[in-house]
C-alpha cells in the first residue's frame, strides 16, 4: 500500500461515484489502512456522491475501532449523508449498540433527524432493536419522536409486532396509545398487521381498545379489512359495537365483504341483529360481494338473510 500511494498524486482516488480506497477499507474494517491512509489525506473522510462517507459505512458494518479512529479526526463524527441519514442512524438500524453509544457521546445530537423526520431510535424501534431503543431513550426528553409522516417509535414498533419495545416505549408514555396527526395509533398499527400480543398488550393500558382514525378506521376496521380474524375476535370481544361505521357508513362487515374475506364476514355476523346493514349510500355487504364477484361471501350473506327472515 505505502510503496502504491507513494507514486500516486492522488492518494485516494475517486471512482465516478465518489468510493475511494478509505472508504473501501472502512467499509471492510480495516483500521490499519484508514490509518495510513487518512495520514495523507486533508480530508479523511470523503464523501461519495450520495453522501456516504467512511465513518458512515464503517458504522453501519459494526467497525467500531474504524468508527472510533474517524470520530477523533472530525469536526463532526456524524455527519449526515444526502438524505440526512447519519452514522448514529445507521447503527441504530443495523443494532450497533457499541457504535451508538460511541458516537452519541462524541456528537452534539444523539437522535438527529434525516430529511423525512425519521430518528435512530425511530428506526431502531422499527426493526426491534431493543437494548438500542433503551439507550436512545435514555439520552432523549421525548422517546417517541415523529417523524414528517407523523410516524412515531411506538407505532412502527407496533406496527411490525415488536412487543418487547412496544411495552419498553409504553413505560415511558402517558399514553401509550397516542394517535398521530392522521388518527393512527399504536393498537391501529398492530391490528392492521395481525400482531395480536402487541394488541392484547395495547388494550391493557388504554381505555379505548378500538380508537378511531381521522376518516373514522378503527383497529376493528382495518384487522378486517386484512382479514385478521382473531384480531377482530379479540377486539369485538373488548367493545360494545363490533361494527362500528366509519366516514360514510362503510363498517368492519362491508370492508371484510370487499375483501372477501368469508370468515371475518361470517364472525361479524354472527354478532349483528343486521348482518347486512346499509352504508350512507345504501350500499350492502350483500351489494358489495356481488359486484366485486365474492360469491361464497354472497351466498353465505343470501343465506344468512333467508333464515333469519324466516324467523
Amino acid at each position: 500500500m505505502k510503496e502504491l500511494t507513494s507514486s500516486l498524486k492522488d492518494k485516494n482516488p475517486a471512482r465516478e461515484d465518489g468510493t475511494t480506497p478509505i472508504y473501501l477499507a472502512a467499509e471492510k474494517g480495516h483500521l490499519n489502512v484508514v490509518t495510513y491512509l487518512a495520514s495523507l489525506l486533508e480530508d479523511p473522510n470523503p464523501a461519495k456522491s450520495n453522501g456516504v462517507t467512511p465513518i458512515y459505512i464503517a458504522s453501519q458494518n459494526g467497525h467500531l475501532e474504524v468508527v472510533r479512529y474517524l470520530a477523533s479526526l472530525l469536526e463532526d463524527p456524524n455527519p449526515p449523508r444526502n438524505d440526512g441519514n447519519t452514522p448514529i442512524y445507521v447503527a441504530a438500524s443495523e443494532n450497533h449498540l457499541d457504535v451508538v453509544k460511541l458516537l452519541t457521546n462524541v456528537s452534539k445530537e444523539p437522535n438527529p433527524p434525516a430529511n423525512d423526520g425519521a430518528t435512530p431510535i425511530l428506526i431502531a424501534a422499527q426493526e426491534g432493536h431493543l437494548e438500542v431503543v433503551k439507550y436512545l431513550a435514555s439520552l432523549l426528553e421525548d422517546p417517541n419522536p415523529p417523524n414528517k409522516s407523523g410516524a412515531t417509535p411506538i407505532i412502527l414498533a407496533a406496527k411490525f409486532g415488536h412487543l418487547k419495545v412496544v411495552q419498553f416505549l409504553a413505560s415511558l408514555l402517558e399514553d401509550p396509545n397516542m394517535p398521530n396527526q392522521g388518527g393512527i395509533t399504536p393498537i391501529y398499527a398492530a391490528a392492521g398487521e395481525n400482531h395480536l400480543d402487541v394488541v392484547k398488550f395495547l388494550t391493557n393500558v388504554t381505555t379505548d381498545p378500538n380508537p378511531p382514525a381521522n376518516e373514522g378506521d378503527t383497529p376493528i376496521f382495518i384487522a378486517a379489512q386484512n382479514g385478521h380474524l382473531k384480531v377482530v375476535q379479540f377486539l369485538a370481544s373488548l367493545v360494545e359495537d363490533p361494527n362500528p361505521p366509519k366516514n360514510g357508513g362503510v363498517t368492519p362487515i362491508h370492508i371484510a365483504a370487499f375483501k372477501g374475506h368469508l370468515d371475518v364476514v361470517i364472525y361479524l355476523a354472527s354478532l349483528l341483529d343486521d348482518p347486512n346493514p346499509a352504508s350512507d349510500d345504501g350500499t350492502t355487504p350483500l351489494d358489495i360481494a356481488a359486484e366485486y364477484g365474492h360469491k361464497d361471501v354472497e351466498e353465505y350473506l343470501e343465506n344468512v338473510l333467508r333464515l333469519r327472515n324466516q324467523d
